[in-house]
């Protein structure tokens, strides 16, 4: 998305001499969130209210963008170009970075996170957040999502499953309405943590493909050793290269010495007092 800001000054020079100085800048957004199908859209309605980024939501119904999921489905094996001039408004996603959100196994959802995938490709850089469904919920969508997977991992340049199955392994304990608005929570801080931190950074970080994730918080006198072991105990944690992104008041010289024992390959802070006392770290994981 393109935005005009107009900067107006007014100087005086004397007692009828007045300048005014225009200024027109044209700021880019670097950053577009598209929520695809009824969860992908609720997923990205709670980002953009929690965060502020730029969001369009893709559905049958009630969103940004209405489509049919019978015209949807009929295009998911057809080349980009194909793709390109059925459903024109994908050739307007030009911001530099996609992050493509949805709940894996319906059509629609399904659908077009994997026509962007294969009509963007090469033009932004593509980053998928995708839930799974239950083993126990439907088969069929199960079967669905799990192929879709495959696609996304030709398609997309790094992504995220967060499988519904580790939610009920991991949080069992815990009310399900209460589990199941974690992983709502996990993409916010994914796309946080890349806005502020690691977008800046890829270019010394080499990563792509599927990524596992866990986010932890930490407080006290060992509160970044807590908040690392809290990260790392996620049911989505996956491989043994580890990216940390910290965020609070605390400097990079302050995490350093204590990660060493983890062997991260690439550590950043984000200086912000909107935690508190607490220290979040959200690490990223790589096979």
């Amino acid at each position: 998305m393109w935005r005009w800001l107009i900067q107006v000054s007014w100087f005086s020079a004397g007692k009828y001499k007045i300048l005014i100085i225009i200024s027109i800048f044209l700021i880019v957004e670097v950053i577009k969130l598209i929520g695809c199908g009824g969860a992908g859209s609720r997923f990205a309605s709670y980002i953009a209210q929690e965060i502020g980024v730029d969001i369009l939501r893709i559905n049958d119904k009630h969103g940004d963008l209405n489509v049919d999921g019978r015209l949807i489905k009929a295009y998911e094996d057809v080349s980009p170009r194909l793709i390109s001039q059925a459903f024109p408004w994908i050739n307007r996603l030009s911001s530099p970075y996609l992050f493509v959100v949805a709940g894996l196994g319906g059509i629609v959802g399904t659908g077009a996170a994997k026509l962007i995938g294969k009509a963007r490709k090469g033009k932004s850089k593509l980053i998928g957040i995708f839930t799974l469904p239950f083993s126990s919920e439907n088969k069929e969508r199960r079967i669905r999502a799990e192929e879709a997977v495959k696609d996304i991992e030709r398609y997309y340049d790094m992504y995220f499953v967060l499988d519904n199955d580790g939610l009920v392994k991991h949080y069992s304990h815990v009310p399900i309405n209460v589990a199941m608005s974690i992983s709502a929570e996990v993409m916010k801080h994914i796309v946080l943590d890349f806005k502020r931190i690691f977008l800046k950074n890829l270019i010394n970080v080499n990563v792509s493909g599927e990524l596992g994730v866990g986010i932890g918080m930490g407080v006290g006198k060992e509160r970044i050793r807590v908040a690392i072991e809290d990260a790392l105990d996620s049911p989505w944690i996956k491989g043994e290269k580890k990216i940390m992104l910290f965020s609070g008041d605390i400097e990079l010289e302050d995490v350093e010495p204590m990660v060493k024992y983890y062997d991260p390959v690439f550590v950043d802070v984000y200086r912000t007092k909107e935690y508190g006392e607490r220290v979040k770290v959200t690490i990223l994981t790589k096979e």
